[in-house]
């Protein structure tokens, strides 16, 4: 079992924006660079600006859709080789939710329309169980829905305004199981980040604030919220029963630091261990933007972090994605071999996608690229894909904006064409059953 971070995506970006924004729940993570700030956002967020307090409204009307030939994948989440779920594009509310049994060969849909259902606003167990946030688009008061059949039918679990941490959507929960879950909510301000965690134990219908104690004390905040750096690029992971970690980045001074910074409890912060991982020696000089930590125990873990270096134009010196593997829950960490991550313009703007499948299988999108380990990042294979993956940069016509591995040879990747015609923007679903080298269009085609 992968336990994983759990972390935040706005609902205020566009729909077609959502997908380069997610990461942890479903081990991937998406890092934007642009301009001289890091834009992060990491594993499916409340909204920054809360959820206010209303009453449970009763169905909403079907929302118009688009044509069906304007419909394509947006957002994919495969659970094997044969079954997943998927978010076509689409305002948000008029998005189909979707599930395959033939790798998305085809697709079922499993839509709650009885429901202001949220597009891209779901996590999935397994094919069968499933929970789907909803709320109200006037307050943004967010509820809970939850399938156990697949979609034919949804139950709410919590109506608009009782959740008690806000909006749902997937990268703000996990489900270890069909009976416990942890969400988190998330609001940013003046490059400021402010993080509380909560936990159910009974499926979603009611959840408990995990009290986890701050680095420093800061009494004007409430019980168990944790506040961070968000222009600096901190981040937080909750691994219960009691493991927190803290990844510092270095972009809100542009300082050098020349070590990946954590902070470890192993008691929900009522103590810290600070730890700083020593960066390759080629790069002392590069601003480091470590990545929450995948565990796959209470052990063996993976930890990816990202350096890198603007010359004085604004164009990249380098940009390097480094390694380190713990096997006692992350107290040590061990240097794996790092990927150069090249781009043929050097431009100030990047994209990766990093998704860590097991201990020893990782995929990483990078500019025209995918980067292969199959021996847990001790040695890497570069990879060129049949198709167009694009290149990072404003100016690239395609982009990967989701890529999903269920294990070393089964992957689904959705790339986005130019944004235009908003929201229906054009999306191109593909599939790989040999590890990434050839990719198979999948044309979306929903059957009854």
């Amino acid at each position: 079992m992968r336990l994983h971070a759990i972390s935040f995506q706005s609902s205020l970006f566009p729909a077609h924006w959502r997908p380069m924004l997610r990461s942890a729940v479903n081990k991937q993570i998406s890092v934007s660079k642009v301009g001289s700030r890091l834009l992060l956002a990491f594993l499916c967020v409340a909204l920054a600006t809360g959820c206010l307090t209303a009453t449970f409204p009763g169905p909403a009307a079907t929302p118009t859709i688009a044509p069906a030939a304007r419909r394509s994948i947006a957002e994919i989440r495969m659970l094997d080789a044969t079954n997943g779920w998927a978010w076509s594009n689409g305002l948000d509310g008029q998005n189909l939710l979707l599930r395959t049994t033939d790798g998305g060969q085809t697709w079922m849909d499993r839509t709650p329309r009885a429901f202001p259902h949220v597009g891209g606003g779901g996590c999935f167990l397994d094919a069968q169980t499933a929970w789907v946030s909803t709320h109200d688009r006037k307050t943004y008061d967010g509820g809970l829905l939850r399938t156990v059949d697949g979609g034919k039918s949804w139950s709410v679990l919590i109506k608009q305004g009782g959740a008690p941490y806000k909006c749902f959507t997937e990268g703000s929960s996990h489900f270890f199981n069909a009976n416990h879950g942890v969400a988190n909510t998330a609001e940013f301000g003046l490059g400021n980040a402010y993080y509380r965690y909560f936990e159910t134990h009974d499926g979603g219908t009611t959840w408990s604030p995990v009290i986890i104690t701050s680095t420093y004390a800061d009494n004007d905040l409430p019980p168990g919220t944790i506040h961070l750096c968000n222009l600096c690029g901190d981040r937080i992971s909750y691994y219960p029963p009691t493991k927190v970690i803290i990844t510092h980045g270095d972009h809100g001074d542009e300082q050098p630091k020349g070590v990946v910074r954590l902070s470890l409890s192993m008691n929900l912060g009522n103590s810290w261990r600070d730890l700083r991982l020593a960066v390759p020696e080629k790069y002392p000089d590069g601003l480091a933007a470590p990545l929450s930590p995948v565990f796959f125990d209470d052990k063996e873990g993976l930890l990816a972090a990202h350096i890198l270096k603007r010359n004085a134009d604004d164009t990249l010196a380098y940009s390097v994605l480094v390694f380190y593997a713990s096997d006692d829950g992350g107290i040590t960490w061990t240097a794996r071999p790092g990927i150069e991550l090249t781009s043929e313009r050097k431009e100030w703007s990047f994209v990766s996608h990093v998704d860590v499948v097991s201990l020893k299988d990782v995929f990483v999108r990078g500019g025209p690229n995918l980067y292969v380990t199959h021996n847990g990042a001790r040695s890497w294979r570069t990879i060129k894909p049949n198709v167009d993956f694009g290149l990072e940069g404003a100016k690239s016509k395609r982009d990967v904006s989701r890529m999903d591995f269920v294990d070393a040879t089964h992957g689904w990747v959705v790339i986005s064409e130019i944004i235009k015609d908003y929201p229906y923007s054009r999306f191109l679903s593909y599939k790989t059953s040999d590890g990434g080298a050839t990719w198979t269009e999948l044309p979306l085609k929903i059957v009854p």
